[in-house]
């Protein structure tokens, strides 16, 4: 479990051996460039972090991963965080950064004398790259790229300022997940494929939950040859409020193009749906909160154009809805 090129903090015998004193000192202005790493457990990162304390200025380009059993990139407490222009083919997932562990696991309080402030500003840049996902007995979620804060200790540990962008992945599960992540992007991303189907969990193009004030743009999904995308195109769950959704194209999807539910909110505008397995826009259990929904074109449903039902809430404007198999637009007071 171990990565290639390890990162660490000078936090306790455990982590770092018999060093001296251990102060909490962790790496700063790393760039690892050109490299490639291939047959082994991870590729690059961190496995262990304190409260309050970030590595800073890590820079990964130009790398090649090939059949690496978990995590391409995984980065704790990184800020200041670069992963542009490299290749992951056949990994267990492909970028990872956490602010947080719900388990509290590898995440340790500051020692005596540590000048630590939780700062939720990452500076995250993930563009440019190509990434392929593959189920791994080692790694139980095969994320293209996942960006999360959480919840440990009675604190919320948030994640700001990611952009993700230009990146072309095919993933075995969600390809870009943001949980506890806000005043993000996510944009110009081409997603082909999603593989791994669950009736009570399925894995989606762009998945959000509880993240707030992002912007989801120009980003597409999906395929016109064959329907590759087994999930929803777009799903925003668990009070993730804020957000706008704009000027997407998604095609050939199983489930929904976009789902707004479990209270969330987004702005949808000028988005592209076309040929989806259940509705283009469901909007549903108290969500949207009375947020425009506009200038949408949808087509070729299998159920509905758009749908808004369960205590959900919204304002429906000048949305051009063809050819869906029962009805183009359903309001469902209960």
């Amino acid at each position: 479990n171990k990565e290639a090129v390890q990162l660490d903090i000078c936090h306790s015998e455990n982590i770092v051996g018999e060093y001296g004193y251990y102060d909490d000192t962790c790496e700063k202005n790393v760039l690892v460039k050109n490299c490639t790493f291939s047959n082994v457990s991870r590729g690059i990162g961190a496995h262990s972090a304190v409260y309050g304390v970030y590595y800073c200025d890590i820079a990964i380009t130009g790398c090649s991963f090939m059949n690496v059993e978990k995590q391409a990139v995984l980065g704790m407490n990184f800020k200041n965080f670069i992963v542009q222009r490299n290749t992951m083919k056949d990994v267990g997932s492909g970028i990872q950064l956490r602010y947080a562990n719900p388990g509290g696991e590898n995440y340790y309080q500051p020692n005596a004398g540590t000048l630590s402030h939780v700062d939720p500003d990452a500076k995250l840049v993930f563009s440019d790259n190509t990434i392929s996902t593959k189920l791994s007995k080692k790694q139980s979620n095969s994320y293209g790229i996942y960006v999360a804060g959480g919840s440990m200790i009675g604190k919320d540990y948030i994640v700001e300022n990611a952009v993700i962008s230009n990146n072309k992945i095919s993933s075995a599960a969600h390809a870009v997940y943001l949980d506890y992540t806000n005043k993000s992007e996510v944009k110009n991303n081409v997603i082909s494929n999603i593989t791994l189907n669950s009736k009570s969990d399925p894995s989606n193009a762009i998945c959000l939950t509880r993240s707030s004030d992002n912007v989801i743009m120009d980003n597409k999904m999906g395929s016109t040859k064959s329907y590759q995308l087994i999930g929803h195109g777009i799903s925003l769950r668990e009070k993730s409020l804020n957000n706008v959704i704009k000027s997407n194209s998604i095609n050939k999807v199983k489930r929904a193009g976009i789902i707004i539910a479990d209270g969330s909110s987004a702005k949808i505008q000028n988005n592209y749906i076309d040929s989806v397995g259940i509705s283009g826009i469901i909007i549903t259990d108290k969500g949207s909160k009375g947020k425009a929904v506009t200038g949408n074109k949808i087509s070729n449903c299998s159920m509905m154009g758009i749908s808004v039902s369960v205590g959900a809430k919204a304002s429906l404007n000048k949305n051009s809805i063809n050819m869906s198999k029962k009805y183009g637009i359903n309001v469902d007071k209960a």
